[in-house]
């Protein structure tokens, strides 16, 4: 998915999203849009899809996925960091952007989207590669700040973690399906010597 994958230790605060209502976290790329929502619930949000606005401004998603709710060990810190980098902002995001010439053309666009009293504000990262601490994107190489990087690392830990137990819950559907025309076929007398 590209998501940026290094991670440094920030301090945990007090929990809470300050004044924010909510923020939506999302990629997006050719193939569509993840899109976390935290808010002051103690869960994480994940939904998968496409988000088109209707002509009030709406959303109107076609998700690709059921909606999955996760309530990670670490909800509290990826909350304070929310709130540190995008609320607040007392954390800096980047510490700095070079150009680059030579970027990959498909890495997926990460946008925050902070809602206030009705109100909405959004910030637009870059993502790629990750070497040494420094994200090479597109055109740009870019020194992402250690808070920045453990929030999005977090959030890459999360829908691993939720992509990890879609598989388990299919693989075990697709064995419960498949066991009762295993016996109907005769599978019990094939296993007998």
């Amino acid at each position: 998915m590209g998501l940026l994958t290094s991670c440094s230790h920030c301090v945990l605060r007090s929990g809470g999203l300050g004044d924010a209502d909510s923020i939506h976290v999302q990629y997006t790329g050719m193939a569509g849009t993840t899109r976390f929502v935290i808010n002051h619930s103690d869960t994480l949000t994940i939904l998968k899809g496409v988000f088109c606005r209707d002509t009030l401004g709406n959303d109107s998603p076609v998700l690709f996925e059921p909606v999955k709710k996760l309530a990670p060990d670490d909800v509290l810190v990826i909350k304070s960091l929310a709130r540190q980098l995008f609320v607040e902002r007392s954390e800096p995001d980047t510490l700095w952007v070079k150009p680059y010439k030579y970027g990959a053309t498909d890495m997926p666009i990460l946008s925050v989207h902070v809602f206030k009293k009705g109100k909405e504000g959004a910030y637009y990262y870059d993502t790629g590669e990750e070497k040494n601490g420094i994200v090479y994107s597109t055109s740009t190489k870019i020194k992402y700040s250690p808070a920045f990087l453990e929030f999005t690392h977090r959030l890459n830990q999360c829908f691993e973690e939720a992509r990890n137990e879609m598989k388990k819950k299919k693989q075990a559907s697709d064995f419960a399906c498949l066991f009762p025309l295993f016996l109907i076929n005769g599978g019990l007398k094939s296993l007998q010597p």
